[in-house]
């Protein structure tokens, strides 16, 4: 029996010793970011192929492994035990690509959510051809939407099927990417909207 907690880790230090077994002992920082790292991944996994689709340069590291790294570091609020991922932080994409001003969504319809911006094609190197990306996300279910090609900036408006979320909330986020894949928006989170 023993009667210190020290005791008691000795004891197990001197029997991996004899076995050759190494101890690993975790810190709580790297700890902590394991978890962080299991919590967005399970979130984001099921956009891998969509952002895949988004992704730039091919030729580099995956578009995926980069923006799991930047929601790891900043798409979280508190700490160990109490961590909880931040969806208002939550990015999709990073790039140079100018968004169409005021965007915004609502669903005044059931099961659609309506997307609305301002057309500032030709402005800052945009084009009324640029693409409209959306992606959907229902977290009590953890099922994405997401949609690409659908409409170009010069639409100004787009209607999505939510049909699978009706009567329950869901993250909205958007952004734009060039018709030769070429320039890319930084996504934008839209807020959490209740689809009718």
């Amino acid at each position: 029996m023993y009667t210190t907690k020290q005791q008691k880790s000795a004891s197990i230090a001197d029997e991996s010793k004899k076995h050759g077994q190494r101890i690993r002992r975790f810190s709580k920082p790297k700890f902590e970011i394991q978890i962080k790292r299991f919590m967005m991944n399970r979130v984001m996994r099921p956009l891998k192929q969509f952002l895949n689709e988004l992704d730039l340069n091919p030729c580099t590291k995956p578009a995926y492994d980069l923006v799991l790294k930047e929601n790891i570091k900043q798409a979280f609020k508190g700490s160990y035990p109490a961590l909880k991922i931040d969806y208002t932080k939550l990015i999709l994409s990073k790039g140079k690509l100018p968004n169409a001003p005021a965007i915004s969504v609502c669903s005044p319809l059931s099961g659609k959510l309506i997307f609305r911006w301002t057309d500032n094609s030709g402005l800052r190197g945009t084009l009324a051809s640029d693409l409209l990306f959306v992606a959907v996300f229902n977290r009590a279910c953890q099922r994405w939407v997401f949609k690409m090609d659908q409409a170009v900036r010069s639409d100004s408006h787009y209607s999505l099927d939510t049909s699978a979320f009706r009567g329950k909330l869901v993250q909205v986020y958007a952004g734009f990417i060039s018709e030769d894949s070429r320039r890319l928006s930084s996504s934008l989170y839209l807020g959490e909207v209740w689809v009718l």
